[in-house]
């Protein structure tokens, strides 16, 4: 039984912290279009310099 109670206080938590990131996620700002390719190859270059 406290091993159901531990996983349902986890699970809680993570949901709060879900609903918390979509709250900033939409008071950031407006939608703005992004280029999904350009932005994968800014990553990648990022990695690769990293190494």
């Amino acid at each position: 039984m406290r091993l159901w109670e531990q996983r349902e206080e986890i699970r809680a938590l993570e949901l709060a912290k879900l609903k918390r990131a979509y709250d900033e996620g939409m008071a950031s700002g407006a939608v703005r279009p992004v280029d999904a390719e350009a932005l994968l190859e800014k990553f990648k270059d990022k990695a690769l310099k990293r190494g």
